[in-house]
């Protein structure tokens, strides 16, 4: 009778603990989704500041306007080593 009632404890006990692990697990994969989307917003971000930062180059280069070209060269590198070192991480 004892052993019963344990058993029946031990058993709530564990669907309880299932239930949670259950949701926990979920939280997880929902907060990885979360993550994943906000990270791939940021990267698409960044592709159109390269895109933006090219055809300003261009047209820098192309009006003869060397200070600015050099500075926006800079702009663009950096733009790029970022992309490229959150690429590295994926």
């Amino acid at each position: 009778m004892e052993i019963e009632k344990d058993n029946e404890v031990i058993m709530s006990i564990a669907e309880k603990l299932a239930v949670l692990v259950n949701q926990t697990a979920k939280n997880v994969e929902n907060n990885e989704q979360k993550y994943k989307n906000q990270y791939d917003s940021v990267m698409a971000e960044l592709e159109f500041e390269i895109k933006q930062a090219s055809s300003g180059l261009e047209y820098l280069k192309e009006e003869n306007l060397t200070f600015s070209a050099i500075e926006q060269e800079g702009y663009l590198r950096c733009l790029k080593q970022m992309v490229d070192k959150f690429r590295s991480w994926e």
